[in-house]
């Protein structure tokens, strides 16, 4: 019977996908109701100070707005086929507010976005390794000869410039007569120190001019010995074709729309501890933030049975929770018994709090359990930010 209870289901073969989408799984609708859940298209970049307050306005927007802040009991979705048989938090308290849970949904899927950057950034490498042209030892020096030749160019018209203005003054002073020898002369060296340094200059584009000429019969000489494949280029890739195929462009956030956009978790934390007060345009203003975190083990339990024979007023009714949790191998048989013990998975994460006035949430990085129709069935899968509540 307990085979015809229906989960939440996640696409199968899909982790990398979900993760660059920013949500691992679809949410339980036993646990957050009405709240619905987070648009897959993100602003890109993300700015906190504006996008997350809409995001949450959109996400509650099936609840009324004086429940937002309100911690109420959630009325438990009953089991089709199952008299008295409820799925849900069965007359506990929530731990959270309706708007913490959207904004614990909206932190768990930036998080999530910023992690499948580096998802993103290691295609992009392993695309140039493989299939990109890998420039040679002769190549690099000519690239480095170009520059330097670049440079000194640069420093020519530089002497040029101010040789010309060192002249200009020399002949002003000339023309108007001036009876100051002392000044005569400093002018008159000036100008020659300018006019040495332009020769200087022109012996140095000569050089590097020679040596960028240097560089390219390198290069030349070097077209007709073919190189061997590194390893690199051999080994496949543990990235998923999918991604190789199509360039993916990372995702940032930002605290407002002047703050320079992140693309890493780090980043994202440190700057909401650090704040922001941006008086430029609008005078955005991110407080600070103080971010807490442990490690946490618990039993998964995907099913959230519970039980009710009371008729009546939902406030009336007690329900009789039954813990079903996920079951593993224990690695031994009993004495007497061929079956292996069974016991509940442990699923430890790590549990990150952030708490502040602008954005405070919470959410845990871990394994997202894939649970299936069975109770004493479910399949690992990735890890993943998802958020508490």
């Amino acid at each position: 019977g307990a085979a015809a209870i229906e989960v939440p289901q996640d696409e199968p073969g899909s982790d990398w996908r979900w993760l660059l989408t920013g949500s691992p799984s679809p949410h339980d609708d036993a646990l957050v109701g009405s709240i619905k859940s987070v648009p897959k298209e993100l602003p890109n970049p993300l700015t906190v100070g504006s996008d997350i307050p809409a995001l949450v306005a959109r996400m509650l927007e099936d609840i009324p707005p004086e429940e937002w802040d309100a911690k109420r009991f959630s009325k438990p979705q009953p089991v089709p086929g199952f008299p008295n048989l409820f799925r849900g938090l069965g007359g506990l308290l929530p731990n959270h507010t309706p708007r913490e849970l959207a904004q614990n949904m909206v932190a768990a899927a930036i998080l999530n976005r910023l992690s499948g950057n580096v998802l993103i950034w290691a295609a992009r490498a392993t695309r140039v390794v493989q299939f990109g042209h890998q420039a040679t030892a002769e190549e690099e020096a000519l690239k480095e000869a170009e520059a330097t030749r670049a440079a000194r160019c640069r420093d020519l018209l530089q002497a040029e410039k101010e040789e010309q203005e060192a002249e200009k003054e020399l002949s002003e002073f000339r023309r108007s007569y001036a009876l100051d020898a002392k000044r005569h002369h400093y002018l008159e060296s000036v100008q020659g120190w300018k006019s040495s340094a332009k020769a200087q200059a022109e012996k140095e584009v000569t050089t590097a001019s020679k040596a960028v000429e240097a560089a390219a019969a390198a290069v030349e000489a070097s077209k007709g010995s073919s190189q061997a494949r590194s390893w690199r280029q051999e080994w496949p890739s543990p990235i998923p074709k999918e991604v190789m195929a199509e360039d993916w462009e990372p995702f940032g956030v930002r605290l407002s729309n002047k703050a320079p956009v992140l693309t890493s978790i780090n980043e994202f934390l440190e700057a909401l501890e650090n704040g922001l007060v941006d008086r430029s345009g609008g005078s955005a203003m991110i407080t600070k933030h103080t971010l807490e975190a442990a490690f946490v083990r618990q039993a998964y339990d995907g099913l959230m049975l519970c039980t009710c024979d009371t008729e009546g007023e939902e406030a009336a009714k007690v329900y009789t929770h039954m813990p079903t949790p996920s079951l593993t191998g224990a690695g031994f048989t009993p004495p007497g018994r061929a079956e292996e013990l069974l016991g509940p998975r442990p699923m430890t994460s790590f549990q990150l709090k952030m708490v502040g006035q602008t954005i405070p949430f919470e959410v845990s990085f871990g394994p997202v359990l894939h649970a299936s129709s069975s109770l004493d069935d479910c399949s690992s899968g990735m890890l993943a930010f998802r958020a508490a509540g």
